[in-house]
């Protein structure tokens, strides 16, 4: 487990692609299991992993509370694809 995640998804890119890479190294399980409280979720041929979660926006979803939280994810999300794409190289589109 992630050692900063304590059951909450990361707070760090570094820690975020710690957490990447441990999952790589695991094998897929039989049956569906959750770990880490939620931020990781395995099953058959697949790991999940909340990397970075914002509030709920259930009281209050105005565009000041919401647009930081979306330009937030959107600027980690950005980081973590420039360090994957680094390392991998550029992704490219498959057919499910």
């Amino acid at each position: 487990m992630n050692p900063d995640s304590g059951g909450t998804p990361p707070t760090s890119t570094e820690s975020r692609l710690a957490l990447i890479d441990e999952v790589l190294t695991l094998p897929y399980p039989v049956t569906e299991e959750s770990e880490d409280n939620g931020v990781r979720d395995s099953g058959p041929a697949h790991h999940l992993l909340i990397l970075l979660a914002s509030r709920d926006f259930w009281d209050d979803r105005s565009p000041e509370i919401v647009e930081p939280a979306e330009q937030e994810i959107e600027a980690e999300f950005s980081v973590l694809a420039t360090a994957l794409s680094e390392r991998w190289g550029e992704p490219e589109t498959v057919e499910l």
